[in-house]
Order: C-alpha cells, then sequence, then structure tokens
C-alpha cells in the first residue's frame, strides 16, 4: 500500500462515521420537526371556511319589484333563472347547509383517534333533530373536511359532504352527496375569495344519473364601476348559457339569455327593476 493510502485510509474512515453520524442526526431533527409540527397543529382547530363558501348569497334577487308602471320583465327572467337554484339550496340541500351554519357556534375539540378536530352539535331542521359531527383534518396542502350526519332511527354517521381548502383560507371545494337514501355525489362546489372583496362560488351537477349533469350556477363579485356582481348559468339539456350582471347597490343590472330571447343581446333594468335599453 502507498504511503497516500495509509494516510487517506484513516482519514475516510473518520468521513464515514461522520456522514453516518449526520444521517442519523438529520432523520432524528426531521422527526422531531415533524412531531413538533404535528402537534402544534393539534393544539390549533383550523379555520372554518366562510359561510360564503358553501352557501351562495341570492338575496338580491327575492322576486320583487320596486314601485312603478314599466314592465319589469328582464329583472323578472333573471329572478326565474336564479330561483330555480334558490330551491336547490333551501329543500334539498336544507340538513347540509343547516349543519354547515351551526358549526360556527361550536369549538371543535381535538380527536386523537382520528387525527383530526371535530366540531359535534345538534341541529334542528323543520322538526327533525341531527347530530352533526364536522371534521377538519390538516394535510400537506391545507385542510381536509367531512361532515357526519346521524338522525336518530333513521341513519348514522352518513357522510353527507366532504370538503378541502388551502391554509390561506383563499381556495376550496365542496362535494355533496345527494341523500341518506342515494349516496351518489350530487353538488360540487367550488370557491376563491381574496382579501380585495373579489369572489366567487360556483355550484355543479355532478349526479351521474341526472339529465342535468353539468349544469351549473356560477356567482361572483368584484370591484366593477357599472356591475359588481353576477351569474353565470349553464344549462347542459340545450347548451344555454345565461349571463346576468347587476350593481348590488344602485339595482340597475342586464341579462343575456340566447334560448329565451332568440339572441346574443344585453337586456337590461333600471335601479327599479323597469325594462330600460340598454347603454
Amino acid at each position: 500500500m502507498s504511503l497516500i493510502a495509509l494516510i487517506l485510509q484513516p482519514l475516510n474512515q473518520v468521513f464515514m462515521k461522520k456522514q453516518a453520524f449526520l444521517s442519523v442526526a438529520l432523520t432524528v431533527v426531521l422527526a422531531t420537526s415533524q412531531f413538533s409540527c404535528k402537534k402544534d397543529e393539534e393544539k390549533t382547530a383550523p379555520t372554518l371556511p366562510p359561510e360564503s363558501t358553501f352557501v351562495m348569497d341570492m338575496s338580491n334577487f327575492n322576486g320583487g319589484e320596486k314601485s312603478g308602471t314599466a314592465t319589469h320583465l328582464h329583472y323578472l327572467w333573471a329572478v326565474a333563472n336564479v330561483s330555480i337554484w334558490n330551491t336547490i339550496l333551501t329543500v334539498n340541500l336544507a340538513v347540509p347547509v343547516a349543519s354547515f351554519r351551526e358549526a360556527f357556534n361550536h369549538q371543535a375539540v381535538y380527536d386523537p383517534a382520528t387525527e383530526s378536530w371535530v366540531w359535534s352539535y345538534n341541529v334542528v331542521v323543520g322538526s327533525d333533530t341531527y347530530l352533526a359531527e364536522l371534521h377538519g383534518s390538516y394535510v400537506n396542502a391545507g385542510i381536509d373536511w367531512k361532515m357526519y350526519v346521524t338522525k336518530s332511527g333513521s341513519y348514522e354517521d352518513f357522510a353527507w359532504y366532504t370538503g378541502e381548502s388551502n391554509l390561506a383560507g383563499t381556495e376550496g371545494s365542496w362535494v355533496l352527496k345527494n341523500d341518506p337514501g342515494n349516496n351518489q355525489d350530487f353538488i360540487k362546489i367550488t370557491w376563491h375569495k381574496d382579501n380585495s372583496g373579489i369572489a366567487d362560488i360556483k355550484y355543479e351537477n355532478v349526479l351521474v344519473t341526472s339529465s342535468n349533469k353539468g349544469t351549473y350556477i356560477l356567482y361572483g363579485i368584484n370591484n366593477d364601476a357599472d356591475f359588481n356582481a353576477y351569474y353565470n348559468i349553464f344549462y347542459s339539456t340545450n347548451s344555454n348559457l345565461t349571463e346576468i350582471k347587476w350593481h348590488r347597490t344602485n339595482q340597475n343590472g342586464r341579462i343575456k339569455d340566447p334560448a329565451h330571447y332568440s339572441d346574443s343581446n344585453w337586456h337590461c333594468w333600471d335601479g327599479t327593476h323597469s325594462d330600460v335599453v340598454c347603454e
């Protein structure tokens, strides 16, 4: 063996031992870090997504018209389109909506068995009482959500909807089942929001057995000076897109509906909901 080899051999052995030590130390540090992060998550419940990420605001379209003698056909046609989805929200999704709204009145408790935070409470819909348990679990990309609903004597721990949201609380989605008797995906909700007030929420029919699969309504608000809110309503049965834009304060607006008007023009109403010529 050469003199250089004799010199380098012990150095190589020392280097290899240090490398092995550093590898073990790094593994311990990472494991400790992950454990620490896990403990931090366990100490703080995830923030519930705002109600506006689950319940679409339809308050501007209540079907009423203001005083005056002019016709209100354009505004009322916009109301009719929105009302279809409002019925789905208030009737078909009454229990999911009520169970989500009630969560904001309660505190979450960490459950080590499921590694999730749980909001547990009773909610009354009509004459029926339901036990709701909303689970929130931290994942790498954000938070996973799952709502279990129990109705005594009828069903237990029915996973009525699931969801996901990012840690910043700026985007996410929900998937709602049809009902306990039909455990199929029914409505998918996707939402986005930012700190400037710009936001949107979309309901889409994803029920595979429905002739209206793919039909959706998209509601959004923005900072546009003329029309700061809008609905896009797509009907999959005839591939028709109805577009509605209005100003939430001034109440003037317009609608474009090729199937109804047999044209691609805007049809407008003023602040009293009266029909006017579009400018």
